[in-house]
């Protein structure tokens, strides 16, 4: 067997290292490395790989010198983004232009809209100090983005992943941030704060993998076309004091592709709220209230009327108390 073969290879070295010292002296073993590069056995079955080794495996059996593959300097591709996306470019250009943006808030900051000749401008630096907006906008592209799909079969559906050829992301991000105490002195340690991201996206297809999804034009896996976050704060002079909610959303997403005859499915928005309170207790001691998930909104993964799954998170409620010295 061929256990027995390489015991009997190992039992004239195992002999040696017993009758020396190899713990203070070491085991010469220059003697098993020239059996073990004699052995015709093992000589059968290592594969050799490298270029030096078919060179020379080639002159022992007169065979024709060994042909290799030159390798080239690799080359830069011209490539004009403005060809390729000219016309979303020239979009979102305008969308963010600076004098007339698409994305402003004129509620908040009527002075900087005004038609009157005679604006305070000590009034229309305090809109624009006290509306915090913050534009950004992003292009991205993914070269071969993986994404899961669903293929159908007989029982339980079967999850895989395969590349896409390409894929755009494009979107803007809004954020604003307004204190409240010009509502009334009751107001004063309010702050509004809002995060809304709005998102598009397209990807194209591998139609050559053998599977025919059901849309091929859509937008990439994952990816929800808009995602909101807002809440308000207090927070008391001293500080010791406050309070947070947090509310967010995120629109509907695809979960996985669907294979023909199956559609994609979808996860379904869900609306979160969650609450934080940090408060004195006597000294320096402070305690806090935590809760999570107040609307125990369910999770649910739809394929056209069909809810595949659907479960409830749970709501999380937690308190704890800190002291500083």
């Amino acid at each position: 067997s061929l256990q027995r073969y390489v015991a009997n290879l190992e039992k004239p070295f195992r002999d040696a290292a017993k009758k020396q010292n190899v713990a203070t002296s070491g085991l010469d073993l220059t003697d098993f490395e020239r059996l073990l590069q004699q052995d015709q056995w093992l000589e059968s079955i290592i594969w050799q790989n490298s270029r030096k080794y078919a060179v020379e495996s080639a002159k022992l059996a007169g065979a024709d010198d060994v042909l290799f593959p030159t390798m080239d300097d690799p080359q830069v591709v011209d490539y004009e983004l403005l060809l390729q996306h000219d016309r979303l470019l020239l979009e979102l250009e305008q969308a963010f232009a600076k004098h007339n943006p698409l994305f402003t808030l004129p509620m908040y900051y009527p002075l900087g809209y005004s038609l009157s000749g005679n604006v305070d401008t000590k009034a229309e630096n305090r809109q624009r100090q006290v509306v915090g907006l913050i534009r950004t906008v992003f292009l991205k592209r993914f070269d071969r983005p993986i994404e899961r799909v669903e293929q159908a079969t007989s029982g339980a559906y079967q999850a895989t992943f395969q590349n896409a050829v390409s894929a755009v992301n494009y979107g803007a991000e809004l954020e604003l941030r307004k204190p409240l105490g010009f509502i009334g002195d009751w107001a004063r340690g309010l702050t509004a704060f809002s995060n809304v991201t709005l998102m598009a996206s397209r990807v194209t297809l591998d139609t050559t993998t053998g599977l025919t999804v059901t849309d091929r034009e859509r937008r990439l896996v994952g990816q929800a076309p808009y995602v909101v976050n807002g809440g308000l704060t207090y927070a008391s002079e001293s500080g010791r004091t406050s309070a947070t909610v947090l509310y967010n959303v995120v629109g509907e997403r695809i979960f996985a592709a669907g294979v023909v005859p199956l559609p994609n499915i979808l996860e379904v928005p869900r609306h979160l709220v969650d609450l934080s309170f940090r408060f004195p207790v006597a000294g320096s001691l402070s305690g806090r209230l935590d809760a999570r998930n107040l609307l125990d909104a369910r999770t649910r993964f739809m394929q056209g009327n069909l809810e595949r799954e659907g479960f409830n998170s749970g709501r999380v409620v937690s308190m704890g108390f800190s002291w500083r010295p």
